[in-house]
């Protein structure tokens, strides 16, 4: 039994009450496989009509994140392609090589707080063309960026409108990690929708993994990608399940009742709570995430007095006195944990 407090993820709680409740009330009733069952239809609609793509996309479902970058932006790619993004994206450290692997070079570029550019992007493309040599080099094929961040940062929906436009320029697709998507649209400073993601994106997926449910993530491609050959790319891929329902099932209860956002919102303002203590400490974050994350530079006096009560994701020291360390929230983070966080923290 895990006794400290748990800050260090958002992935390894369990699931939902609801998602387990509408499960237990199937009881044996059996389903078609591979995603034919009329669950796997109905959620699908309703997860397009919220992204605004009612009759105009496509919605798969897949068990993990890295299982659903690799097979995306694989499936979006030609042979000779590369995917473009920040140095610091989730498929360029912690994928363990999926995307290279599939035979596609990640093609990664100076950001700023996990962030990449529009000006980055659009000054690459146009070194690529104006290279005498480009036909014997990587070609980009895609921009992938996560959103939130790696550092629990957010793009602006002027920062998307101005990728789209750029992507749309250089024949580019434009591709979202959506692994803890819930938790940016719940930020205080997201000013977009589901709906912008639907006419920026070429494809995105709607996490579930760290938001509530029992596993699995949601994955939506517009009508501007063909999709004809993307169920046995996935099939090839093993990213297709047998029981397909049970991820729909997951996303039906997510969604139906506003639920994903409820939850979302939830943990991001608990984890600004804990910001603001920390701050009031003189403890200051490194980055200016308005999300679940939250990074910071503490004193490893404090960290001390703190770790044997609450588990923390502990980086590399600063210096010799300092110990960088995210604490995240998640959808089942409960307020009483919060409140002996932020009193722990107070009494420092």
């Amino acid at each position: 039994m895990f006794l400290m407090e748990p800050f260090y993820n958002d992935y390894c709680c369990s699931v939902h009450p609801d998602i387990l409740k509408a499960l237990s009330e199937l009881g044996s009733r059996n389903f078609s496989g591979y995603g034919t069952d009329s669950l796997s239809a109905e959620t699908r609609a309703l997860l397009l009509d919220q992204c605004g793509l009612k009759n105009h996309g496509t919605v798969c479902f897949m068990a993990g994140g890295t299982q659903t970058n690799a097979v995306l932006v694989a499936y979006l790619l030609k042979p000779w392609q590369g995917v473009i993004c920040a140095e610091s994206a989730h498929i360029q450290y912690h994928e363990a090589g999926a995307i290279e692997a599939s035979g596609h070079r990640v093609i990664d570029l100076p950001g700023k707080n996990g962030k990449i550019s529009p000006l980055e992007i659009e000054n690459f493309c146009r070194r690529y063309e104006k290279d005498p040599t480009h036909a014997h080099m990587v070609q980009p094929g895609a921009v992938y960026i996560s959103l939130p961040t790696e550092t629990g940062m957010l793009y602006s929906l002027q920062e998307l409108r101005d990728i789209c436009t750029i992507c749309r320029r250089f024949h580019l697709y434009f591709y979202i990690d959506g692994a803890r998507l819930g938790y940016g649209m719940a930020s205080p400073e997201c000013d977009w929708t589901l709906k912008d993601l639907g006419a920026l994106a070429d494809a995105f997926y709607i996490g579930g993994t760290k938001q509530g449910a029992l596993f699995g993530e949601a994955a939506v491609l517009t009508d501007r990608i063909d999709t004809d050959g993307l169920f046995p790319f996935m099939k090839q891929k093993g990213a297709v399940m047998a029981k397909g329902w049970l991820t729909a099932l997951s996303f039906s209860v997510l969604f139906k009742n506003g639920l994903y956002m409820d939850l979302s919102k939830k943990a991001v303002g608990q984890a600004l709570r804990i910001r603001r203590a920390l701050e009031e400490k003189g403890v200051l974050p490194l980055y200016p995430s308005s999300t679940n994350q939250q990074f910071f530079n503490i004193p490893n006096e404090y960290l001390t007095r703190l770790s044997p009560h609450f588990a923390f994701d502990i980086g590399a020291p600063s210096d010799s006195s300092h110990t960088q360390i995210r604490i995240c929230t998640a959808w089942s983070t409960e307020e009483s944990s919060t409140g002996s966080l932020i009193s722990a923290v107070k009494n420092l």
